[in-house]
C-alpha cells in the first residue's frame, strides 16, 4: 500500500541532502514517462530526443533525491516519485515556472506520453497483422503469452522476463491456466517466437521473445509507418 501523498512530500521536505523545489522542469517530463512504466536510458533518449549523458545526469539526480531506482538496466520510478507527480498534478504547483514554462511542459508531456502510447499501438497493430499471415492460428493462451511479452518489451526495452520455476508462477505472470504452461511455452518455442530457459544465476525461468521475431515485427512496422 502506497503511502499518503502528504506524509512522502513531508519526508521529501524534511530530508536536508536537497530542496524539493529542485525537481522541476526535464526531472518531471522524465518522471512522467517512467510512470508509464519502467524504461531504460536509451528509451528515455528515444523519447525525449536528449543525449544520453544529459538524460542520465538527471536519472542519477532523481535516484539521488529517492524518485528513482535503478534495476539491472532499467529505471523505475519510486513511490516518493510517484507521491511527488500526484501532487504537483493536484495541486498544480510548479513552483518557479510562468504560465509559460507551465503550458510548455503540459504540452511536452503530452508528447511523450503519445509517443509511448503510438508505439505501443504499432507493434500491437504489427503483431496482429503477423498473425493473419502466420501458417497457424495461434491458441488463445499462446497470444496471451506473446502479447505479455511484447507489452513488457514496450515498457522496459527487455525481451524476457524471470518468472519463479513452476508452473503456477507462470500462469499467474502471464494470466493462463497451470494446465495450459508447458504446452504452451513449447508450441512457442517450437515456431521459434518465445524462449524459455533455466537460469541458474537467477535461479529462475527466463521467458523471452527471440530476436529474430521481435524484428520481424518492428520491420513490418517501419513498413507500415
Amino acid at each position: 500500500m502506497r503511502k499518503p501523498i502528504d506524509h512522502a512530500l513531508y519526508i521529501l521536505s524534511t530530508t536536508t541532502s536537497f530542496n524539493i523545489s529542485k525537481i522541476r522542469g526535464f526531472s518531471i517530463t522524465l518522471l512522467q514517462a517512467l510512470k508509464e512504466g519502467m524504461m531504460t536510458a536509451n528509451n528515455l533518449c528515444e523519447i525525449t530526443g536528449k543525449y544520453p549523458q544529459y538524460v542520465n545526469r538527471y536519472l542519477y539526480n532523481l535516484r539521488n533525491y529517492g524518485m528513482v531506482k535503478k534495476n539491472g538496466s532499467f529505471w523505475e520510478i519510486t513511490e516518493l516519485g510517484l507521491a511527488f507527480l500526484s501532487y504537483i498534478n493536484k495541486t498544480k504547483t510548479y513552483y518557479k515556472y510562468d504560465k509559460k514554462d507551465i503550458r510548455r511542459k503540459y504540452e511536452n508531456d503530452k508528447k511523450i506520453i503519445r509517443k509511448i502510447e503510438d508505439q505501443r499501438r504499432t507493434i500491437q497493430t504489427s503483431f496482429e497483422i503477423w498473425l493473419k499471415n502466420y501458417h497457424r492460428s495461434l491458441h488463445d493462451a499462446e497470444k496471451v503469452v506473446v502479447e505479455v511479452l511484447l507489452d513488457h518489451y514496450q515498457k522496459t526495452g527487455s525481451k524476457f522476463i524471470y518468472c519463479q520455476p513452476n508452473v503456477y508462477a507462470i500462469a499467474e505472470k502471464f494470466g493462463i491456466r497451470p494446465d495450459q504452461v508447458n504446452q504452451v511455452l513449447m508450441n512457442l518455442k517450437q515456431d521459434h517466437i518465445v524462449y524459455h530457459m533455466h537460469d541458474r544465476s537467477h535461479n529462475a525461468v527466463k521467458i523471452g521473445l527471440y530476436k529474430d521475431f521481435v524484428k520481424m515485427l518492428e520491420f513490418s512496422k517501419t513498413m507500415n509507418s
